[in-house]
């Protein structure tokens, strides 16, 4: 970008407007223009009154950016033509959803803070309502167009138009299924609430007190677009939905004219059921799934010289795989255990960390309490540290000694190295298996 250099020869200051580049690493001078006095440019320039000056900020470029995503694949008029809507007053119903979601790909609001946004945003100039019309209550009344068949029904025609304006190939479409805590209530007889969806479950985020809603998504690998969702009940297990909507992906890829034994699905080992693979191989489904590694105990600690070392190409990442045949749910696959050395340094480094945690906790418990009431007794002592060490493992891999005689006790904690190194050897290390050839390759 060209600048102003400003120089003095003598006792006067002289402009000239200048622009560099760069090439080959060093900076260079690519014009020079002499602009004049700056005594005189300053005579001559402009003044602005500045009591007269009013000023403006809209946002506009990813506003813009994302209103005319939604015109190219049709979101509106795709939206109005399942939703029965006579533009009495106000927006149609596309036009309310496409403001909200553009407003979540953005700054993520309530509704009733999107008026605000709405009316520092250049998208006001699209849509000529006033910004106090985005509330509540607005997108309430508008929801009461939609059920689960019509927003299933837009999800199959937004596929058609972008796979086919886009030219998008299905080989390899990503599933996983996540969940939201919310404060809704569930169902409640007390209060005659019947909401099926926000259920109690294990929460990804660890507010397990709070209801949630489950939901799962397909989406391409690469750009991440997605095809196919579905939401389902909070306390609802992942391998028992997925089982459920794998056939239904199947329906919606062949109603999209796509072969599905030229797709390949892939899943993580939570999603992992019989009924699900039969379905995989009644349809000549390719897939690349994981497995724990606690059903492979065996394999997980296969010596690390045994593993072919390989650098990744989207990446240069460095990591190993040791490769077998193996039956699995019926079939014989090709399994793979894979080496991650940076997440074995991470896992190790963490591992470490609990494991001095454990130790400094019980230390810090019987600081002041050792040798003290019913701390006095040895069993007592024992029964207290199991407790704090929390989980069996640490139990077999911290050896605990308790010397001396009742009232004049001493504890002494020490690591199992033994135990240690054998349980260190899994770390950084995944399983995972597939119908795919040549997938080493």
């Amino acid at each position: 970008m060209p600048f102003v250099v400003r120089e003095k020869k003598g006792n006067n200051y002289y402009l000239y407007l200048q622009h560099n580049i760069r090439v080959n690493g060093k900076v260079k001078r690519l014009f020079k223009i002499y602009l004049g006095p700056e005594e005189k440019i300053f005579e001559h320039g402009i003044k602005l009154n500045i009591e007269k000056t009013e000023i403006k900020t809209l946002e506009f470029g990813a506003d813009v950016a994302l209103y005319d995503i939604a015109q190219k694949i049709n979101l509106v008029e795709v939206i109005n033509k399942f939703t029965d809507k006579n533009r009495d007053q106000g927006l149609l119903v596309g036009e309310y959803i496409l403001l909200a979601a553009i407003n979540r790909c953005i700054k993520p609001c309530s509704k009733n803070k999107l008026g605000k946004w709405f009316k520092n945003s250049i998208l006001k100039n699209y849509f000529p309502i006033k910004p106090s019309v985005l509330n509540s209550q607005t997108y309430w009344n508008h929801f009461t167009y939609f059920n689960e068949d019509i927003i299933h029904e837009i999800e199959i025609e937004l596929n058609k138009i972008i796979l086919e304006k886009y030219n998008l190939d299905l080989y390899c479409v990503l599933y996983d299924p996540t969940n939201f805590y919310t404060y809704i209530k569930g169902e409640h007889k007390k209060y005659a609430i019947n909401n099926k969806l926000p259920l109690k479950g294990f929460n990804k985020e660890h507010r397990n007190k709070l209801n949630q809603i489950n939901l799962s998504l397909f989406c391409l690998r690469g750009t991440g677009i997605p095809l196919m969702h579905q939401i389902y009940p909070g306390n609802s297990q992942d391998a028992g939905h997925f089982k459920k909507i794998l056939p239904k992906f199947i329906d919606r890829m062949k109603f999209l004219a796509k072969d599905v034994k030229e797709i390949t699905l892939v899943f993580d080992k939570g999603n992992n059921s019989k009924e699900a693979f039969n379905e995989i191989n009644k349809e000549e489904f390719k897939f690349i799934a994981s497995l724990r590694p606690s059903t492979q105990k065996d394999l997980i600690m296969t010596l690390i010289d045994r593993f072919t070392m390989i650098k990744l190409k989207n990446n240069g990442k460095e990591v190993g795989y040791y490769h077998v045949q193996k039956t699995i749910y019926g079939k014989i696959r090709d399994l793979y255990v894979v080496y991650d050395p940076r997440n074995f340094k991470k896992q190790k480094k963490r591992f470490e960390k609990k494991l001095w945690k454990r130790i400094r906790e019980v230390n810090e418990f019987f600081g002041e309490k050792l040798n003290i009431k019913k701390w006095r007794d040895p069993e007592n002592i024992r029964k207290k540290i199991k407790d704090v060490l929390k989980k069996e493992f640490y139990n077999t891999i911290i050896n605990v000694e308790i010397e001396g005689e009742y009232g004049n006790l001493k504890i002494k904690l020490t690591i199992d190295e033994e135990v240690k190194k054998k349980y260190e050897t899994k770390l950084g290390r995944s399983v995972i298996f597939t119908n795919c050839n040549n997938f080493d390759k």
